[in-house]
Parts: C-alpha cells; structure tokens; sequence
C-alpha cells in the first residue's frame, strides 16, 4: 500500500520510467522514454515517500540492508487507527 501524501513513490532500479499517478489498487507509469526495459510480467518495487499513513496495515515490517533480510519486526499497532 502506497500514499502520495507526501509525493509520488520512486520507482527501485527501472531506468527511464516514472509514476505518474497512484490509485487505490493501481499505479500509473510513464513508459515513454526508450531507455525503459520494462514488459509485461516484469515485477517493480516502489520506494513510498512516506510510510506513517499506512504501516498499520501490516503485520510486520521487514529491515532489508542491501537484498538480505536483517530483521522481521512485529507492527504493534496493525490495525489500530480508526
């Protein structure tokens, strides 16, 4: 889950592509520049601005350093903003 409260997310290693919007249950991306390799079935990773508005949506938070997995984090507070 993705808010755009505090600005679009930035998409992790996909050159010359660019969020150009986010809805509920889509993102919006420009793929028009050549440089970008992306095709159908391809995963993405964004990278929020800002993660307050929904981190009580999970059940934990995973610490990556790098591409490893340091640390599993309980979320304490999962569903408790009404």
């Amino acid at each position: 889950v993705c808010t755009e409260e505090f600005g679009l997310p930035r998409l992790k290693d996909l050159k010359g592509a660019k969020v150009r919007g986010l809805s509920e249950e889509h993102c919006t991306l420009d793929l028009s520049d050549p440089k970008c390799k992306l095709k159908p079935g391809h995963k993405i990773e964004l990278i929020p601005t800002h993660g307050c508005t929904t981190i009580n949506l999970h059940d934990q938070f995973f610490a990556l350093r790098g591409d490893k997995v340091e640390a599993v984090w309980p979320i304490e507070a999962r569903g408790r903003a009404r």
